[in-house]
């Protein structure tokens, strides 16, 4: 198992041949290029509990069949490998070293070759067995943890600097008290009307709405 630094990452696009992912490393203190199929670097991703919302089914049907927005963010994550720390089963080789073909060597999917024949590199490369793996940082967990957990409204002040709307003290109307007027006594005493008209006033106990106040709402 080897332990190596990512120097920098990103989507390699070469004539002919499907994009592909290339990492720059430091491993053991000498400079080394791992490439990996877009395929291979999305599982990488996911091993490493990264890249969680691009479905692992991306690339069955090749790179151009990808959503252009997904295919974004898996390279956004790609170029998020830069400066992290990374782990595998990797080894290095100079051109013209001596190999033995597997189910992935190009040679065999190209059919120059059969699995378990003895082939030699080309160029300069590395060979990976089983994935990478580029664990969580400390800060990156404790990013996670805060988002998982905070207060949306809070967040957004420890972000944005927005601040929290005020609470809105809605008034209440006042029912209005019915008196007699002057009309109705001089009513009264020209027309000798004694009878006071009834007016049709509100209940005499009018229920009050109660009206909160609204509160910033907490996620649990």
């Amino acid at each position: 198992m080897n332990t190596f630094n990512v120097i920098s990452a990103d989507l390699i696009t070469k004539a002919g041949i499907e994009p592909f992912v290339g990492l720059t490393v430091v491993v053991n203190g000498k400079q080394e290029q791992i490439a990996r199929t877009c395929k291979q670097a999305l599982l990488d991703l996911h091993k490493s509990a990264r890249g969680s919302n691009i479905p692992a089914d991306m690339f069955t049907n090749g790179v151009a069949s990808a959503n252009p927005l997904l295919f974004n963010q898996f390279r956004n994550a790609i170029i998020g490998l830069i400066g992290k720390t990374g782990f595998a089963d990797v080894s290095f080789h100079e051109a013209g070293e001596a190999y033995i073909a597997t189910e992935e060597s190009s040679a065999v999917k190209a059919g120059e070759a059969k699995v378990g024949d003895t082939l030699h590199t080309l160029k300069k490369g590395s060979r990976v067995e089983g994935f990478l793996t580029f664990p969580l940082t400390d800060l990156e967990n404790a990013q996670r943890a805060f988002m998982d957990s905070a207060n949306p409204m809070v967040l957004m002040q420890g972000l944005f600097g927005i601040a929290a709307p005020a609470p809105v003290a809605i008034a209440v109307p006042t029912p209005v008290a019915v008196i007699d007027t002057p009309a109705d006594k001089l009513e009264a005493e020209v027309f000798g009307v004694t009878e006071t008209p009834e007016f049709e006033s509100p209940e005499d106990e009018i229920e009050t709405p109660e009206v909160k106040a609204p509160t910033a709402k907490t996620k649990k």
